[in-house]
């Protein structure tokens, strides 16, 4: 059976969009893809999106009545809650409040485990009701990297526990045929010194830079300090036990997946890919 929805999944900076991007310009398969990346409205991810009931919703267009059509544009029904991927409305003055109003009703802002768990599993639920059979899906992150953090560091899950997490997660859509990819970095500090240079912000000031953002989301979490993840060196030390979780969880878990290790050569690995993926997503006629 051909796979029908692939996950590209590893640290920030590791190429999951890169990968991604290439995937659906190169692959030759005989079918429609659809990419999504990080932070896009998208069927299955509430990482980065808002989460407000339809009344809070409504408040928020008329506070923002001068961004209405850009938020409709990015705003989606799930049940009885509108979402919104806030991050993809471009705002019109540095100092507009409407990231940061909007940032405060993101699903982990909002929610106890029990909420969150019921609405990410109503995702993938519905996903796996309503795609499109002939499309193959591609998603960066959205498995493994923007659930991991909340898990560990805001409900206080044990390893056990996340690892049983993620294997219901992906039961719901294994009729699917996932296909997980874990690009796996070799020297993790020196990735993210390289992305945190790459990710700087272009006009100072005005906004905050990427790796600053990573120590101050981490710092809101109520269990970092506990786990020695505080400022710079507790970010390192983050990232470096989350590659170490996910790459034990992949093998435990009811469907195909592969591991990359990248140095400084992202086209070899991803050559390898490129040749699995279209081997194995080609519809049968």
């Amino acid at each position: 059976m051909p796979h029908h929805i692939i996950f590209l999944e590893g640290l920030p900076g590791s190429g999951k969009t890169v990968y991604s991007r290439r995937l659906s310009e190169d692959l030759t398969v005989n079918r429609p893809i659809k990419q999504y990346e990080e932070g896009a409205l998208n069927p299955i991810d509430s990482g980065y999106l808002s989460v407000m009931s339809h009344a809070e919703y409504q408040t928020m267009l008329t506070r923002f009545s001068h961004m209405a059509n850009d938020i409709e544009n990015v705003s989606m029904q799930l049940g009885d809650v509108i979402i919104t991927a806030f991050t993809k409305v471009k705002r019109p003055r540095f100092d507009d409040p409407f990231y940061e109003v909007f940032s405060s009703h993101q699903l982990i802002n909002k929610a106890d485990f029990k909420t969150f768990k019921r609405i990410y599993f109503a995702l993938w639920q519905q996903f796996a009701q309503q795609h499109d059979k002939k499309t193959l899906y591609l998603y960066g992150g959205a498995f493994l990297q923007n659930h991991y953090e909340v898990l560990w560091l805001k409900y206080g899950l044990t390893q056990t526990q996340m690892r049983q997490y993620f294997k219901e997660l992906i039961t719901h859509i294994k009729p699917l045929n996932p296909l997980v990819v874990y690009i796996k970095q070799r020297n993790i500090q020196k990735t993210i010194k390289r992305v945190a240079e790459k990710r700087k912000a272009s006009q100072t000031g005005a906004f905050k830079d990427w790796f600053d953002m990573v120590i101050e989301s981490l710092a809101s979490m109520p269990l970092t300090k506990s786990k020695g993840y505080e400022h710079q060196d507790g970010a390192y030390r983050f990232y470096e036990d989350e590659q170490a979780f996910e790459c034990s969880l992949l093998p435990t878990l009811p469907v195909k997946n592969i591991q990359l290790t990248l140095d400084e050569d992202y086209d070899e690995p991803y050559r390898s890919l490129l040749t699995y993926v279209n081997q194995h997503t080609t519809l049968n006629n």
